[in-house]
Formats: structure tokens, sequence, C-alpha cells
């Protein structure tokens, strides 16, 4: 449980959790600073909040073969996002989502590369190390650059989330110059 210092006294930081519905954040009057560092806000990014919708007593393992995901995929485009056109980033948080999103997208370019690069070497010169090093290295792009592009989302910087039934959103651990801003502007 994570503990947050307010004051002089610690308490329990899901007591400063901003909970809300999905429809009053859509008409809600956003601060001008950034829910994590509580700094001036210096752009305003769109925030698009989605849920992977839970199948119940249905295997993973039927979640991962390319007929579930594309199912799921379908899903998510008719199901939609709650979304949000100006949520507040500061210069920190802007910095942290471009790079995050530069690396993701130069690591979806080198795995192919790599695995190319990898075959014509085995078949080139026979398999040997450097070839296996490489087809690993390859292989390993895709879920380095899946995990990052996640981490680049909006939601995923601000800490935000969507309920499973897509009515409550969460704002998670919101610094406390946004905290008293959205108290403020949103009675």
């Amino acid at each position: 449980m994570f503990m947050k210092k307010v004051g002089g006294s610690v308490v329990n930081a899901a007591e400063h959790d901003i909970s809300l519905s999905s429809g009053e954040l859509a008409s809600a009057v956003l601060p001008d600073v950034c829910v994590r560092h509580g700094i001036a806000a210096t752009s305003r990014q769109e925030l698009a909040l989605t849920v992977r919708k839970r199948m119940p007593d249905d295997p993973m393992i039927l979640n991962t073969n390319v007929v579930g995901m594309a199912a799921r995929a379908r899903e998510q485009l008719v199901q939609g996002a709650v979304k949000r056109e100006d949520w507040p980033l500061c210069p920190r948080c802007a910095s942290t989502r471009n790079t995050n999103m530069l690396l993701a997208k130069t690591l979806g370019v080198a795995g192919p590369v790599l695995l190319v690069v990898a075959v014509v070497l085995a078949i080139a010169s026979g398999p040997g190390a450097l070839a296996g090093v490489l087809f690993a290295l390859g292989l390993l792009c895709f879920p380095a650059a899946l995990v990052l592009g996640l981490n680049s989302r909006v939601a995923a910087v601000s800490r935000i989330t969507l309920s499973q039934d897509r009515t409550q959103v969460v704002i998670h651990e919101p610094s406390q110059a946004f905290e008293q801003q959205w108290r403020a502007r949103n009675a």
C-alpha cells in the first residue's frame, strides 16, 4: 500500500485519488498543471481511455492467438474510447511520452531488420552464434516496443484508469497542485 505525506501526517494515497464518472471527465474544467508533477502544463494532448474486455472462464492461451487478438481489436474499435482532447502535460511528462514513443517506434523497426539480418547471415555463412544473437535480439524488440508504446499513452503517463464497465475514471495519486486546482474548478 502506497503512503503519501500530506502536511505533517502520512495518509493512504488512495484517499487522494480523484474518482469521477466518464461523463464528468468530458465536462470537467481541467487544471493548468500536470497531474504527476504539479508543474505548469506546456502542452495539451488527447487522453483516450480504453479497457480490455475480460472474458470469464476463457483461458489466456485462447486470447493470444491471431484470431483472438483480431476479435479483441475489433471490439476495441467498436467500443470506442473515453476521450478528452486537452489533457495537460508538463515538459517532463511530454518528454517522457515522446522518448517512450520514439524508442517504441525504433524497436518496432529494429526487430524485423534484426530478424532479416540474422536469417541472411545464417544462410550466407551457416548457423552461428552471431546469427542466433541477432535473431534473439530481433525477437526481444517486439515485446519491448509494446511495453514502451503502452507506457507512452497519455493515460499511462498521467496514471489514469477506466473501470471495466467504462463508467468510472480514476486519476491515481495526483500532485497536490493538480488536486487543489481540480477541486477548486470542479465542485
